[in-house]
């Protein structure tokens, strides 16, 4: 009887070599089907039955356990490394195995399916190479498999304030993609560790450095994860801003009488055009 799984209540089996039969008149009768997808899941018992040419009856079950298996949500969907990731799955064998593959990293998380084949597993990111990922969960019994994907982001400098200015600047970084709580490295120009930090728990950091006498213009800073090794890089241009020198003319009157006009002049030296002077 094979309503339960939306075929015939009386389907013949066959022992000629057909339908799925392997060796015909061997006394092992066979039929062959596909279980459509929309049979629900779960155990199904298929009465068999045997019946002579004389009418004598006997009956026996098939016990089939209809699964159907798919990972129904990851939370969440990208992060950092060390980021702790979530997947919930279904249609998988009541209380089998199910390994949990990550990328390039086999057994990541091995779980048990509940009573009715569901699971949730939860792991935490390793180090591997930057991109999309491969999160596969494979039942160990029913050798049932299926897969969804995590973007494992690649570690960046997402801010940089300000983006320039003279020695002695206080400047301000924000980034991620780095292993949870590792110590992150900065350099900058050809300072060495001008600063070290912290990243959180998930992979992000804010630091800040105070800019260092180096020669003016365009300077690297290198990010670092020591545990990771990961790098991420920005710039920051160290600009002048010595103060205007001004020469004052000694042809300006130290005394002078009321109603009277006086004339100030003042000489700036070594600076661009655009000085303003006030008095």
């Amino acid at each position: 009887d094979l309503a339960s799984i939306k075929g015939t209540s009386t389907q013949q089996m066959s022992d000629d070599g057909t339908n799925g039969d392997e060796v015909a008149n061997d006394g092992v009768y066979t039929y062959k089907t596909t279980i459509p997808n929309s049979v629900s899941l779960g155990i199904k018992n298929l009465i068999t039955t045997a019946q002579d040419n004389v009418s004598n009856i006997s009956n026996g079950t098939i016990t089939l356990q209809v699964i159907n298996p798919k990972i129904i949500s990851i939370l969440p969907s990208s992060g950092t490394i060390g980021t702790k990731v979530t997947i919930k799955g279904e249609g998988y064998y009541a209380s089998e195995r199910i390994r949990v593959d990550f990328g390039t990293t086999k057994s990541i998380a091995v779980i048990l399916a509940e009573s009715n084949g569901s699971f949730t597993a939860t792991f935490t990111t390793d180090l591997q190479p930057y991109g999309k990922k491969t999160i596969t969960a494979v039942g160990l019994l029913s050798n049932a498999l299926t897969s969804t994907t995590f973007n494992l982001l690649v570690p960046k400098i997402t801010s940089v304030i300000p983006q320039s200015g003279p020695i002695g600047t206080i400047v301000t970084l924000q980034g991620e993609g780095y292993l949870a709580t590792e110590q992150i490295r900065i350099d900058f120009g050809t300072t060495k560790s001008i600063v070290v930090t912290t990243a959180s728990i998930i992979g992000s950091f804010t630091a800040a450095f105070t800019v260092d006498s180096q020669p003016l213009g365009l300077k690297t800073i290198s990010v670092t994860g020591l545990l990771s090794n990961a790098t991420a890089t920005a710039t920051f241009e160290i600009i002048d801003k010595t103060p205007p020198m001004i020469t004052i003319p000694q042809s300006i009157p130290n005394i002078v009488s009321t109603g009277k006009q006086v004339k100030f002049t003042v000489k700036v030296i070594d600076r661009e055009s655009g000085v303003k002077f006030v008095i």
